[in-house]
């Protein structure tokens, strides 16, 4: 009897355990940013700023008393499930579509975003992209399983995440109000820029809002870009729309974001909130 058939057995075996091995080894790194966002957004302090402070920029005293609901609670957590498109090199035209689970903390701030990409038919790519703990991380797996690359945390790394979160406030509101770690400073009539800090990591962005009152753009002239060998400054810019009530909060469904290249705005993500969750103190 020839021996390849116990052979091809054995091979299949050792195959199926590390890819056993592989998932759950992802699946517990993603368990435990989680589980460190959500003990961090636990310890923050159960109240909120004033939005009617007369300090504020105007346009973000209106965005904010439109965005939240009367005498709001902060948002613990927010979770949020979405589906989109996204492209790894903003020069190329071919687009990936994926679904995502995104939960954030506003006040701890940090946020853990865990998204399925399909590349070809019946293969796909888990990214995950983190802030937690003041650190900004990502790492890419082929199959939920395989590593094939990870970065960060660095001061890179750190400024690009923090960055994306307070970019994403919109969907998360109460993170735009004043606190010891937000402030804002007037840019023009319709614009105004939002300054978040945590101990170790500062980072600016600028909010455009529409006619509406609602934050309707994002801009940033620097913004950490992954490119070979490392990263580069690059101008960012995203963009807000279909805006509806949820529970009293005012949230956009669908966003993009992209890079200036070459004079040009290349969009490299597009998404539609499926479902939101917010999570309230007790």
């Amino acid at each position: 009897m020839p021996a390849w058939p116990s052979i091809l057995g054995a091979a299949a075996g050792g195959i199926a355990g590390a890819v056993a091995v592989g998932w759950t080894r992802e699946r517990n790194i993603r368990n435990r940013l989680l589980a460190a966002l959500e003990a961090e957004a636990g310890q923050q302090a159960p109240n909120l700023p004033d939005p009617d402070r007369s300090d504020l920029p105007p346009p973000v005293g209106a965005y904010l008393r439109r965005a939240l609901p009367p005498d709001p609670r902060p948002i613990v957590l927010a979770r949020l499930t979405q589906r989109g498109r996204i492209r790894t090199d903003p020069l190329s035209d071919r687009w990936l579509p994926f679904a995502a689970t995104h939960v954030a903390a506003p006040r701890a701030p940090g946020f853990v975003w865990d998204a399925r990409v399909s590349t070809v038919p019946g293969v796909h790519i888990r990214v995950v992209d983190s802030f937690v703990s003041g650190e900004g991380r990502g790492r890419v797996a082929v199959a939920s399983t395989v590593p094939l690359g990870s970065a960060g945390p660095g001061v890179e790394m750190n400024e690009a995440a923090l960055q994306r979160l307070l970019a994403e406030g919109p969907w998360t509101p109460s993170l735009l109000l004043p606190s010891e770690r937000l402030r804002w400073s007037a840019r023009s009539d319709d614009s105004a820029e939002a300054t978040l800090s945590t101990d170790a990591t500062t980072v600016s962005v600028e909010f455009t809002f529409n006619e509406e009152g609602e934050i309707g753009r994002i801009y940033t002239p620097a913004r950490w870009r992954s490119v070979r060998g490392g990263f580069e400054p690059c101008a960012w810019e995203g963009r807000f729309a279909d805006y509806t009530d949820h529970d009293g909060w005012r949230i956009p469904r669908t966003g993009e974001v992209g890079w200036h290249i070459g004079g040009e705005w290349r969009s490299v993500f597009e998404c539609t909130i499926d479902s939101i969750e917010f999570e309230m103190p007790i």
